[in-house]
C-alpha cells in the first residue's frame, strides 16, 4: 500500500498537469484529471484516518516525512492557486469570444433578415 507521503506527490503531480490542460483548453481530460485527483484525495483521506488511529506506535523518521509532506503541501497549494486563477482567465477569454462571435450574429442576421425584409443603407452621395 501507498504511503501519505507518496499520496500527496501524486497529488501534486496531478495538480501540475492540470495548468498544462487548462492552458491547451483541453476540458475532457481535464475533467477526467479532477476525477482522478478527487480519487487521490479520498485515499488520502482514508490513509489519514487509519494513520491517526495507528499514532500510538512509533514512526519510522516521522519528522522527516512530516517536513516532506509539508512542503509537498505547499507546493501543491500554489500550483492549485495558480490552475484556479488560470482557468478563471479562460473562462473570462471563452466569455469574451463568445460575445464577439454573438455580435458578428446579430449583424449578420440584420443582412438576411428572416422576414423577408432587406436593411439599405445610405451614404451622403445617393
Amino acid at each position: 500500500m501507498s504511503t501519505l507521503l507518496d499520496m500527496y506527490q501524486l497529488l501534486k503531480q496531478k495538480i501540475v498537469k492540470e495548468k498544462d490542460l487548462i492552458e491547451a483548453e483541453a476540458f475532457e481530460e481535464l475533467e477526467l484529471l479532477l476525477k482522478e485527483k478527487n480519487e487521490i484525495i479520498e485515499k488520502i483521506d482514508k490513509l489519514a484516518l487509519k494513520n491517526s488511529e495507528q499514532k500510538g506506535q512509533p514512526e519510522k523518521n516521522g519528522e522527516a516525512a512530516d517536513s516532506q509532506t509539508k512542503e509537498i503541501l505547499a507546493a501543491a497549494l500554489k500550483a492549485q492557486t495558480q490552475n484556479i486563477e488560470l482557468l478563471s482567465q479562460k473562462k473570462g477569454d471563452t466569455k469574451t469570444k463568445i460575445l464577439e462571435l454573438y455580435s458578428r450574429q446579430k449583424s449578420i442576421k440584420g443582412y438576411h433578415n428572416p422576414g423577408q425584409q432587406e436593411a439599405k443603407f445610405f451614404d451622403e452621395q445617393s
